[in-house]
């Protein structure tokens, strides 16, 4: 099990959505033109529902949800992997 208790699961899951959520604000405390912000922003997931909520689709925020789902599924077959060998 990756966490055996349904509370520290739930509590680290609320930190990793807020902290997602606070990408926006940091990025724009960093200048313009910077590196970390452009990497902030591309991050960012609000950033990338937006387009998707004015009715278009963009084709980088469509590879950028699929990039996450399958980093997800892969971290999830790792894990699932790694409990039978235990």
């Amino acid at each position: 099990m990756l966490c055996t208790n349904q509370i520290t699961a739930g509590i680290i899951s609320f930190v990793i959505g807020f902290g997602l959520l606070m990408l926006q604000f940091g990025a724009s405390r960093i200048p313009e033109g910077s590196f970390w912000r452009d990497l902030l922003v591309r991050i960012d997931f609000l950033a990338g529902t937006q387009s998707f909520l004015k009715g278009m689709v963009d084709t980088r925020d469509v590879a950028y949800f699929l990039s996450v789902i399958l980093l997800f599924l892969f971290l999830s077959v790792q894990a699932v992997g790694s409990r039978r060998w235990r």
